[in-house]
């Protein structure tokens, strides 16, 4: 893993605001102020990727959302609003949906690019399970539009009785192993200076 770090300021959307293990990467919940930290991950072996996260490891698995985890996926949403937090990031909008199973069938058509909304990207959005609880969310967007392009490739959250546990972290090392799959071998993130616990989990 190789990390650049710019003075880059990215324009004032509203978007890309990653804040820590708890939050995750918001790329919908507010603007950029200041201090903002570009980071270029380039991928060298896998066998340096396997490696990524050390002692910090949850052996979590990544699957895409079904119907069939309706009742868990809005369980793990309540927790959210039930702490105040309104906003899912990595979630595809899931925080503003009402209806699970449209969700479902949106996040698997922009999975495609003969379906995907087109104002959107190509996305794959995952839940992140241990033990058969979610205990987060991260998406992957394949391309960057104008929209994106400072902000960066994913977004994630973990629900807030499940931070500092070290899921951040492997969700995000999880993800590098689906993006190198693609052939991509570039991964931007954008992130606020002062935000240290994220900083950390990147």
């Amino acid at each position: 893993k190789r990390i650049r770090e710019t003075d880059e300021r990215a324009p004032c959307h509203d978007c890309c605001n990653i804040s820590g293990d708890g939050c995750g990467c918001n790329f919908w919940g507010g603007c950029i102020l200041s201090g903002v930290v570009r980071l270029n991950f380039a991928f060298y072996t896998e066998m340096q990727i396997e490696g990524y996260g050390g002692n910090s490891r949850k052996m979590i698995q990544l699957v895409r959302p079904t119907e069939a985890m309706k009742e868990q996926a809005i369980e793990f949403r309540q927790e959210f609003f039930e702490h105040g937090e309104f906003v899912i990031n990595g979630s595809e909008l899931f925080d503003k949906t009402d209806d699970y199973t449209e969700w479902c069938r949106t996040i698997d058509a922009n999975t495609k690019e003969e379906t995907v909304n087109p104002n959107w990207v190509i996305t794959d959005t995952f839940f992140a399970v241990d033990d058969d609880r979610i205990v987060g969310i991260i998406d992957f967007r394949h391309t960057l539009n104008d929209f994106l392009k400072d902000l960066g490739h994913c977004g994630y959250s973990v629900r807030p009785s499940e931070r500092r546990k070290g899921f951040a972290t492997e969700m995000l090392r999880q993800l590098l192993e689906v993006t190198q799959k693609t052939g991509m071998n570039e991964l931007y993130l954008s992130v606020e200076r002062k935000n240290e616990p994220s900083v950390k989990t990147i």
